[in-house]
């Protein structure tokens, strides 16, 4: 693949990165709007299964407490959920704007670094995951 078209696939990925992030940061002014228009389906499908509030469960709120700078009343995950997409839209909006100024070889490791990144976040989401389950059942 020539780096024309490495550069232009990146791009690709990281533009729809930074939509999904981009949602994240409207989702406590969606959320309400979509709660009245879908109630059963936007409420949390593990709340709904099984009666319990999932790992996730409340980070919409934070998010809304931390946007009215109520910041006793966010959950430590909002916060954190919401420095790990403030960094990764920051990352992309970066990547967006000069990737293609650099080299094939900066691209690649980019992409390397990119991919160990989000690893290493799928396994620590995973451990997250994984020990509040086992404390909360």
């Amino acid at each position: 693949m020539n780096n024309t078209r490495l550069v232009r696939s990146y791009k690709i990925i990281s533009v729809i990165i930074l939509a999904m992030c981009v949602y994240f940061f409207l989702l406590p002014l969606i959320s309400p709007l979509m709660e009245k228009l879908f109630p059963g389906l936007w409420t949390c499908p593990f709340l709904r299964i099984t009666g319990h509030e999932c790992p996730f469960c409340g980070i919409t709120g934070g998010l809304g407490d931390l946007y009215n700078f109520d910041i006793g009343s966010a959950s430590v995950v909002s916060m954190v959920a919401f420095l790990l997409v403030l960094l990764e839209a920051a990352f992309r909006i970066l990547l967006i704007l000069f990737l293609s100024s650099l080299s094939r070889r900066a691209v690649e490791s980019l992409i390397f670094i990119d991919v160990i990144y989000h690893l290493i976040m799928v396994i620590g989401v995973s451990m997250y995951v994984i020990m509040y389950l086992l404390t909360n059942f």
